[in-house]
Parts: structure tokens; sequence; C-alpha cells
């Protein structure tokens, strides 16, 4: 883990980014911010149907939350403040898909599992994988800006 002290400045500082890219994306979202002593949130609504709404708390613990089209992840601890703004870049620009895991006994809902792929990098995921017996079914979420 990052010192407190060193993880807090650097937490500003990706904060102001993100403060700063919320503007370029005005037309293509609702956006809005809150904030407090431990955190600041961001809600970034699209304006295109299709496209994945999504939240960010980032908290001053080194842990972060997200909530991607209705589902939560939480706690997930921070390990490169810079992955933020790449990160956000691309769920506006579509590359998220969100891996729906059923039963191939019954059909039923077992897991979701959710993936960003940012440029250069590799993807962010969140959720779990079952072990066996499921099959997946990709939803592919659309651009903001088309």
């Amino acid at each position: 883990m990052i010192q407190d002290d060193v993880y807090r400045h650097g937490l500003q500082g990706t904060i102001e980014g993100l403060r700063y890219w919320v503007p370029s994306i005005s037309d293509v979202a609702q956006v809005s911010e809150n904030g407090g002593e431990d955190f600041w949130h961001l809600t970034v609504v699209p304006r295109v149907t299709g496209a994945c709404p999504f939240e960010l708390l980032l908290r001053h613990d080194q842990r972060y939350d997200m909530i991607l089209s209705g589902q939560t992840y939480e706690n997930l601890l921070v390990s490169d403040l810079e992955t933020f703004l790449p990160l956000t870049e691309a769920i506006i620009e579509g590359r998220v898909v969100q891996r729906r895991w059923s039963s191939t006994r019954t059909g039923a809902l077992v897991a979701i599992e959710t993936l960003i792929f940012a440029p250069g990098a590799s993807a962010w995921q969140a959720g779990v994988r079952p072990a066996s017996g499921c099959e997946s079914r990709d939803h592919h979420f659309l651009p903001y800006r088309r």
C-alpha cells in the first residue's frame, strides 16, 4: 500500500483530473459529483440508450467502489490512481462488457462479471466467474458519442 499522505496527494490530483475531464462529456451525459472529508463520488448517466451508466466512489482509505449499469462492486483496492481516467474514458467509448453466467441445467442466472477494456492496458474486471456448469452471454454497451 501507498503511504497515506502520498496517496491523499495523488488522490487529489486524480479527482482534479476527472473534474477537468467532466465538461468534455457534458453534451452526451448527465454528470453529478459530490464529496466529503473521506470520499469523492461521481455519477455519470448517458443520454444514449444502451450506453453504460456508472458511478465511481474514490475513498481516502485507498479503496474505491463502482456501479456499472446496476452492478455494484465495493471495497476494491486502489492499485494505481492513474487508471481511473482511462477507465472512465473506456466506459464513455463503449468498451464495457457484462458477461452473464447462467446454469446450463436450469438457465438460472448464476453470476455477472463486468469487463472494461481501456486502451493499452489489461482489462479491468470485477465480479465472479463460476467454476463449471455454466455458459456465458455477453452484453456489449454502446458508446456515449456516435
